[in-house]
């Protein structure tokens, strides 16, 4: 009867831990071949995009999942932005394609290392972008109005700067109306549209994405104002210091403009011209012959063949240059490397490597305990810094031998305070049995 018992309390001690292991289990190890489910969230996006820059709608109808992980599971095709899957136990890379009508690719995204765990159930969510290889399509249409005075002669159209010819681009004046067809590979184009009338030519800059299976469109319709009037002033002007330079960015709020002015001056002083004809649709400038120092007034205004716009507001921008030193961080040092000048938030350029007897240099560090490394290659200037030698102590001189087995002092032959003498006197490494043996017969002679 004791020994039933004693059998007993062991199944239910050894239970105990099997259902200890199991919820364990459950919230934190992964248990291949068993399912959980995820709750995927598909949202898209069409590329980075101006205020005056034509983009294609994301028209997408169906979403196509592929899975690659611990087991193989087949793509699956759904309609649905919101879709609940059961997948296996494990970490999972799932692909997303969002295809449209005619079940191409238009957009694409990934989830990298989605951990699975058994009987758990997620929320994931995969953000999908527009291509940004292949080919799309690019459809403009013009429309202008009928009492303009005097009418239109001709309209024609530069792509990139260059004349687009006849068979992608047709104007037909008596119905007033023009439209660009092209295919593209992906990437962003410069439509320049001019309009002539007798003496005078208007333009119109537009900027166009193109992405992958999809068609940038517009559809254009100018008014009378926008062939009588001065373009509207631009806004938002700012100014960001760069590595030796500043650089301006403002708000684009006319159409119908020929191109932009800048102009700048020191805080307080006197205007001057520096960019007198940005092309139309700018919307950046950088100034790379602002001093180091010095505030500087900006501002900005737009022009056609009608007049100049209002200037926007005057924004202010400076930046300034550090000195980087170099300290060679031993007593005595001489010949360290010239200090820089460097621009902020610029790099440094690598100096050459100093040399020092018995030591080998270690690299650039930023304090003189050189606890923390100076990356030339990503580490950016914000202020003047000293920048310090790391050193390391190597034997000079005739090195024999750097083992660790010293047959003649476990022998007994020599002294050990004869070895020390001879380590410090001559700078000898020893140790390997050979070199011992020289070093012994050497002592001896």
């Amino acid at each position: 009867m004791k020994q039933r018992k004693a059998r007993l309390s062991r199944l239910l001690l050894g239970a105990g831990l099997l259902i200890s292991i199991f919820a364990a289990s459950c919230d934190f190890p992964v248990k291949p071949g068993i399912e959980g489910q995820v709750k995927f969230l598909i949202s898209a996006e069409g590329g980075a995009s101006g205020a005056r820059t034509i983009l294609p709608p994301l028209a997408i109808v169906s979403y196509r999942f592929s899975f690659d992980g611990p087991q193989a599971v087949q793509d699956m095709l759904v309609e649905e932005a919101l879709t609940t899957v059961n997948l296996p136990a494990g970490i999972w890379r799932v692909g997303v394609d969002g295809l449209n009508s005619a079940q191409e690719t238009v957009a694409q995204g990934v989830l990298e290392g989605l951990v699975v765990n058994q009987g758990v159930s997620i929320q994931a969510s995969i953000t999908l972008r527009a291509l940004s290889g292949g080919e799309g399509s690019i459809d403009i249409s013009l429309s202008w109005p009928a009492d303009l005075n005097p009418a239109l002669d001709s309209v024609g159209l530069k792509l990139d700067g260059v004349p687009v010819p006849g068979e992608s681009f047709v104007a037909n004046m008596s119905l007033r109306f023009a439209r660009y067809t092209a295919r593209k590979p992906a990437g962003s184009y410069s439509l320049s549209f001019s309009f002539t009338q007798g003496a005078r030519t208007s333009y119109l800059e537009e900027s166009v994405q193109v992405f992958g299976n999809l068609t940038s469109s517009a559809d254009i319709a100018l008014s009378l104002e926008d062939f009588t009037q001065k373009p509207a002033p631009p806004s938002l002007l700012s100014v960001s210091s760069g590595s030796a330079s500043l650089n301006l960015n403002w708000q684009d709020n006319s159409r119908f403009e020929s191109g932009f002015s800048v102009e700048r001056r020191q805080e307080g002083g006197v205007w001057a011209v520096i960019a007198e004809s940005l092309p139309g649709n700018s919307q950046s400038y950088p100034d790379e012959e602002a001093q180091a120092g010095i505030t500087y007034g900006y501002r900005v205004r737009a022009y056609n063949d009608i007049g100049f716009s209002d200037y926007c507001a005057e924004a202010l921008g400076s930046w300034s240059e550090y000195t980087v030193s170099f300290n060679l961080n031993y007593s005595g040092a001489i010949n360290a490397p010239a200090s820089k000048t460097v621009a902020e938030g610029g790099l440094v350029t690598r100096p050459a490597n100093p040399s020092r007897d018995s030591y080998s240099f270690g690299g650039w560090y930023r304090e003189s305990s050189c606890s923390n490394a100076w990356a030339f290659s990503v580490d950016t200037v914000s202020e003047n810094i000293t920048l310090y030698a790391k050193w390391m102590a190597v034997v000079a001189g005739s090195r024999i031998a750097d083992h660790t087995v010293v047959q003649a002092l476990w022998q007994g032959k020599i002294p050990e305070s004869a070895f020390v003498q001879a380590k410090e006197r001559l700078r000898i490494g020893y140790g390997h049995r050979s070199h011992g043996n020289q070093l012994r017969w050497g002592m001896r002679n």
